[in-house]
């Protein structure tokens, strides 16, 4: 038997759907492993668009024959069926000397304040044969300009990276580089299914060439550039029969039959909604993922340092009870609900046009009470997002703390347009 792991990348979103409608947040949802309720591509779908693709290659290399894909009529002679096994009423059956498994995401991209990361675990990335480096505790990066470095995944923060080196294979590197950042298993969880592709689509009525009515409907998918991996088995059990070679073809075992298959899902794909943009999915052809260890790694796996972990935030709650705070805050210094409102509005176009210390700017220059509870509670919000202790109320401070750097600067205007938003429809709810 020979096993190989094999690593891919979707071309396109890819939609492995469960096969109906369900109640939640789409009505097409996409197939999930139960246990951890991760996406996942099933080795069905691979096996199944695999060996229809590697047939009509075989089909147009011998001059149009008998197509040996899906349920039959399988000739039982040809690479195809050797390899995927076949099923004929009048002889016997045999099964496939391939085996293909559940694809699992290895690698989930996201995005962050410092672009789009790829989010993983050290448990993937053992069993992706990636070396885990033995001090470093999660969450870590493998981009060493982001230690000790706040850092979003989406509306998640985690206030603090550490370092650990992580060498994968040239075909994977050139894809992540060094923008992988490993995080806990829950963690994991709620990053990836909080960062699904969603998208909405209506069916055409064919008389109007309109919108037909009551036929909206909404799927999910897995994002491009997502990195997958898998492992195929090569268990030749019929030696004695002997592997169809065919001329013309580079096919000398089982595998290289799957192996033309899954390279052809990269044009023509798997899964469903194919025609509308979705499935076409790559074989990275650098399948070997070599061990690594941090320049500082001088312990055994099972000496690792025990030091807790560091549990992200929720930017989206953070802004939320700050918004709170202010409306109640404003309410209770007498400020009247649709003055508020008006206020908090043009405080929002201000931040958007001009950033973060124009608004600060632009609060301190009114001196009304809704402008000074709103830069009380935006200086709470940004001092708690970014870990502050000290005092960080005079302009001085504010343009240090969160102008000089982009990315800061981008995090935190990012937050009080959120916060400022759910501020406004709280003053707008205090008025029904």
């Amino acid at each position: 038997m020979n096993c190989e792991l094999l690593f891919l990348r979707a071309n396109d979103p890819i939609h492995i759907g469960t096969g109906g409608y369900s109640l939640g947040r789409v009505d097409n949802s996409i197939l999930r492993e139960p246990a951890t309720n991760i996406p996942k591509i099933p080795g069905t779908a691979l096996s199944g668009a695999s060996r229809h693709y590697a047939a009509a290659i075989y089909s147009k290399a011998v001059d149009g024959s008998e197509l040996c894909a899906g349920q039959g009529p399988h000739c039982g002679k040809c690479p195809i069926c050797y390899a995927f096994g076949y099923s004929r009423a009048d002889t016997d059956n045999y099964a496939g000397t391939v085996n293909v498994f559940d694809a699992q995401i290895i690698l989930f991209p996201t995005r962050s304040i410092y672009g789009t990361v790829w989010v993983t675990t050290e448990r993937l990335l053992k069993e992706g044969r990636v070396k885990i480096p033995s001090r470093a505790t999660v969450p870590y990066t493998a981009n060493n300009d982001w230690k000790d470095k706040p850092i979003t995944l989406g509306w998640r923060l985690i206030h603090k990276l550490k370092f650990g080196a992580l060498t994968f294979s040239p075909a994977i590197s050139g894809i992540v580089s060094n923008r992988v950042i490993v995080v806990d298993e829950g963690e994991f969880g709620l990053v990836v299914n909080g960062n699904l592709e969603v998208r909405t689509s209506v069916a055409i009525d064919p008389k109007t060439g309109t919108a037909k009515d009551k036929a909206l409907f909404t799927y999910e998918a897995i994002p491009r550039n997502t990195i997958f991996m898998m492992e195929v088995l090569e268990d030749d059990y019929r030696r004695g029969g002997g592997f169809p070679v065919v001329d013309g073809l580079c096919w000398n075992r089982p595998l290289d039959v799957l192996f033309c298959g899954l390279r052809d899902i990269a044009h023509r794909g798997v899964g469903g909604m194919g025609t509308r943009g979705f499935g076409r999915l790559a074989l990275l052809d650098d399948n070997s993922v070599s061990e690594t260890r941090s320049d500082d790694d001088d312990q055994r796996d099972d000496q690792r340092e025990e030091t807790s972990h560091v549990m992200s935030e929720n930017l989206d709650y953070l802004a939320a009870k700050y918004s709170q705070k202010l409306v109640k805050d404003a309410i209770e210094e007498g400020v009247d609900a649709q003055k508020l409102e008006n206020a908090v509005t043009k405080m929002l176009g201000i931040l958007q046009s001009n950033g973060v210390y124009g608004f600060f700017l632009f609060t301190r220059s009114k001196r009304e009470s809704s402008e000074e509870q709103a830069d009380a509670a935006a200086l709470g919000l940004l001092g708690e997002v970014f870990s502050i202790a000290e005092a960080i109320e005079s302009l001085e401070n504010l343009s240090e703390k969160f102008c000089r750097e982009p990315y800061i600067n981008h995090l935190a205007q990012t937050v009080l347009e959120r916060y400022l938003i759910y501020a406004r429809y709280h003053a707008k709810a205090e008025k029904a």
